[in-house]
């Protein structure tokens, strides 16, 4: 059997959670005042693709701090996407400044940094620093141009290695769709809004040099619709769904489940993909808990080509977790 894959993101319902499980987040304190975390979306980057760093900057006391600003550099030749991005965040090229304001104490603010023109080759490094005037921190008569700081660098951040296959992603607002095809393999992504708190959501998807397709997806408010085409005598079909029978026409070498790796890149730990609405007939083993098959649909039966049922497309529902990077093989 060959691999298919899809990845997710971590989740946080709070900015503090956020920072504690995002991939390759990282916190930097100034006098126990301030925390700022940076963490980048997707944990693995595509080529030249686009992307999001997440800037959570944190006033943890004693007092209001005042004229914040948090200035993030992103790594050449990625640019900034201004449409994508936070509001309070502008800038051009590589430099982006977010001006939040006033903040607080116990005050928490998510910044969204978006980019397109990810580099081609990593690992890859994100820096930030977060400033505010001094008056603000026990010193009311400093001077207004005086500033306190707290900064960070996010190192290490993957580029995913995608010889001989192909890779794109996107990071709109409200999500979007998102296709990829090559080795007569293909995936069709649509997913809505993140609970990260992002402004945008970040969506990659791809056919790896294994004839893997993938996808990538952070936590969703409502599960994202996947499809997966498979080429001739690669579609998995398991039993479980009345509505869904088992073509009797199948070749015998075509595969009986769709199984997903919760950590792809990783093959170990596989699980099954039960169907949706069949909780009861699900397959034996460990089964997937973060996605689901609605439907099947065989693209060569009634062809003269082969008319056995083992090419075309399974429907998954999708919803992102707060580990692993799922993937399928079928």
């Amino acid at each position: 059997m060959r691999g298919l894959r899809w990845s997710v993101w971590s989740a946080a319902a709070t900015a503090a959670v956020l920072a504690a499980v995002a991939v390759g987040a990282g916190a930097a304190r100034a006098g126990g005042s301030a925390t700022l975390t940076l963490a980048v979306y997707p944990g693995t980057l595509a080529p030249g693709g686009s992307g999001a760093l997440a800037a959570t900057f944190t006033n943890n006391g004693p007092s209001t701090l005042t004229h914040v600003i948090v200035n993030v550099v992103l790594p050449s030749p990625a640019s900034f996407d201004a449409a994508d991005s936070s509001p309070v965040c502008g800038g051009s090229g590589q430099t982006v400044s977010c001006s939040l304001g006033d903040l607080q104490k116990g005050v928490t603010i998510v910044s969204t940094v978006a980019f397109t023109g990810a580099p081609s080759s990593g690992p890859v490094s994100f820096s930030a620093a977060a400033t505010w005037d001094a008056a603000s921190v026990g010193n009311p008569k400093g001077a207004a141009a005086s500033k306190s700081t707290t900064s960070y660098t996010l190192s290490n951040v993957a580029v995913l290695d995608t010889t001989g296959g192909f890779v794109s992603s996107s990071c709109t607002a409200h999500g979007g769709s998102l296709s990829a095809a090559n080795g007569g393999y293909a995936t069709d992504v649509s997913a809505g809004d993140n609970t990260l708190g992002l402004t945008c959501t970040p969506i990659m998807t791809g056919i790896d040099g294994s004839d893997r397709p993938f996808v990538k997806l952070p936590p969703l408010k409502t599960p994202a619709t996947l499809v997966l085409t498979f080429p001739d005598e690669r579609l998995p079909w398991p039993s479980g769904d009345s509505n869904y029978p088992v073509p009797n026409s199948r070749d015998l070498a075509a595969p009986t489940e769709l199984i997903e790796y919760p950590a792809y890149p990783s093959l170990n730990g596989a699980e099954n993909v039960p169907w949706c609405d069949a909780a009861a007939s699900s397959p034996p083993g460990p089964v997937s808990s973060d996605s689901c098959i609605v439907s099947i649909q065989s693209t060569d039966e009634g062809e003269s080509q082969d008319n056995d049922a083992d090419r075309g497309t399974v429907t998954l529902r999708v919803q992102g977790s707060a580990t692993g990077d799922p993937g399928y093989n079928g």
